[in-house]
């Protein structure tokens, strides 16, 4: 395992790196992505091609993405004596002959830099504890988290710390808490590297770690394949299904403060006989919290499992069948007829409780946490004016990302228009066809003129009286306010 850094040390590694381009910006630039090479995907060679100069950008992914090794003598010439040292001494580097070669592989969000596990760990005797880098999955949940300044935060299944690493500069105090101790001694390795004071690591069975506290937000990466056998610590998990991830929605709420936030990437099943929005009602409802489920994506058993069997290092033909037969006599046995994945999102707060579920599309935008965020302000909005003439006194505005578009088909003698569609360009990128008086009516909302305002000028272009069209275009707005199409005024 690595030691920790000396404080001075870590400054000057964290310095290098950003200096010398290893950065989540810098590495896009030069080889196209921050991830290792894939074996599946065979980019081993790129990479390999990318970095053949002996720059130090090339020596520092040439250790620590692809994890080889490079000539002592060429390193001590490229690179600074203090670097190489620092490596040397904290264990990133190891000496093997005339070469030094890495332990770890670094990945780099923003400038952020997370130490982990080589892929090529996988296929050693410490395979099944191998701690997981930066991935895709990772990811996702960096872009749905709510980002706003917290005093206490828990990173639960925290792996190498990528969910409190992100956090840090938000949170007072960051805990990462897993029942691994290697993945504990990397989130601690990578708070030193990057210079933070306010992480501590915890080890425990999920909510054990931090039994009696609370917390302000809660972020959660857990090991939610549905696997018929635990091969590895940060993929699955020892309970049937998705019991591991029911558990840990049922017991959250007793470990946030009022007004806070968990937030959960995970799968779960939809069994023959039951619709899947009735089995996470079960687990959801009555918590005491508010409760946004956001599903991602649908899949047959057959191609969950090949997904998931692609996630394995290659093996032989007889050993995949071998293994897929065994996944998919496992859903067979549990009546399976469809695997679901997405993101769960709660809110504790006092007083009559919701749960909204929802799909979202694939290609989500940019600041998916800040429309999280809004949706939940949305109907704090909508609670809070109820009443009719509280809401028209409010002053919405059209979200800024909205587009109106319209297509026209070919059709007999000429073209057919389309019905219009309003569409958001970022967060959770919703659409919905409009009739174009409702289109012309919702592009009056500026932020200015109010609901009331806003209504009597509609009526009189329809020779109306305000409260024959009231009724219709209160619900028109109070819908548009909770999709995040017209944006509430803050108080």
């Amino acid at each position: 395992m690595l030691s920790l850094l000396d404080p001075s040390e870590a400054e000057i590694l964290r310095r290098f790196f950003r200096e010398a381009g290893y950065t989540e910006s810098g590495l896009e630039k030069t080889l196209g992505g921050n991830y290792p090479p894939s074996p599946q995907l065979r980019t081993t060679a790129r990479l390999l091609h990318l970095t053949r100069e002996p720059a130090p950008l090339s020596l520092l992914a040439r250790w620590f993405l692809l994890g080889g090794a490079v000539p002592a003598a060429l390193a001590r010439r490229t690179l600074p004596e203090p670097v190489v040292d620092a490596c040397l001494r904290c264990g990133l580097l190891v000496h093997e002959a005339d070469d030094l070669r890495a332990t770890a592989v670094i990945a780099s969000l923003g400038e952020l830099l997370v130490a982990s596990d080589s892929f090529q760990q996988l296929a050693s005797p410490l395979g099944r504890d191998h701690v997981l880098g930066l991935n895709l999955t990772a990811k996702y949940l960096l872009d749905f988290t709510i980002r706003r300044p917290v005093g206490d935060l828990l990173d639960l299944c925290s792996g190498s710390g990528i969910q409190g690493l992100a956090a840090a500069r938000q949170a007072e105090r960051v805990v990462c808490a897993d029942l691994s101790v290697r993945a504990l001694a990397y989130a601690a390795f990578n708070a030193r590297l990057n210079g933070f004071e306010n992480l501590t690591c915890v080890a425990g069975d999920r909510f054990a770690a931090v039994a009696g506290q609370r917390f302000d937000h809660i972020v959660c990466n857990p090991p939610f394949v549905l696997a018929p056998a635990a091969e590895f610590v940060f993929r699955d998990n020892p309970l049937p299904l998705d019991a591991f991830v029911e558990g840990l929605a049922r017991e959250a709420p007793g470990h946030l403060n009022p007004g806070g936030y968990f937030q959960m990437i995970c799968e779960w099943v939809e069994v023959e006989g039951e619709s899947w929005p009735s089995r996470l009602g079960r687990w959801l409802e009555g918590n005491g919290c508010d409760v946004w489920v956001l599903k991602d994506y649908s899949q047959d058993p057959s191609l969950y499992a090949q997904m998931r069997l692609r996630e394995n290092l290659p093996a032989s033909e007889a050993r995949d069948e071998e293994t897929f037969g065994h996944w998919m006599d496992y859903y067979a046995a549990h009546r399976v007829v469809a695997v679901h994945g997405g993101l769960v999102a709660m809110r504790r707060r006092d007083g009559a409780n919701w749960l909204r579920i929802d799909e979202i599309a694939q290609s989500y935008g940019k600041d998916l946490g800040n429309a999280v965020l809004a949706g939940f302000e949305a109907r704090d909005f909508l609670t809070a004016h109820e009443d009719d003439e509280a809401l028209l006194g409010t002053t919405p505005e059209l979200a800024p990302d909205c587009r109106l578009h319209q297509e026209h088909r070919r059709a007999e003698g000429g073209w057919q228009p389309q019905p219009l569609r309003l569409e958001q360009r970022e967060g959770l990128r919703r659409g919905l066809n409009l009739d174009p008086n409702v289109a012309m009516f919702l592009s009056r909302f500026d932020g200015r003129r109010t609901v009331r305002e806003t209504l009597t000028e509609l009526a009189a272009e329809a020779d109306a009286e305000p409260a024959q069209v009231q009724t219709e275009v209160l619900q028109v707005v109070r819908r548009m306010i909770d999709l995040g199409f017209l944006l509430a005024p803050h108080p």
